[in-house]
């Protein structure tokens, strides 16, 4: 899994000049971006952790001349 990268935006926001409304869905849509990216990140990270395992049963496999 290739890991995403991204550049901040640039535009500012005025966030005195946004009404209550939108300022919550700002938030609720900030919250569920963040969840998202920690779900991607997880998702990678336990990839590469299972890739890891495999490996090692491998390489335990060919030390103690057994077969997986």
């Amino acid at each position: 899994m290739k890991s995403r990268t991204r550049t901040a935006p640039t535009a500012a926001f005025d966030l005195e000049a946004l009404t209550l409304s939108e300022l919550k869905n700002m938030q609720k849509d900030v919250a569920e971006a963040i969840s998202t990216f920690e779900d991607h990140q997880n998702a990678e990270a336990r990839a590469k952790v299972e890739a890891s395992a495999r490996e090692l049963i491998y390489l335990l496999a060919e030390l103690v001349g057994t077969e997986t």
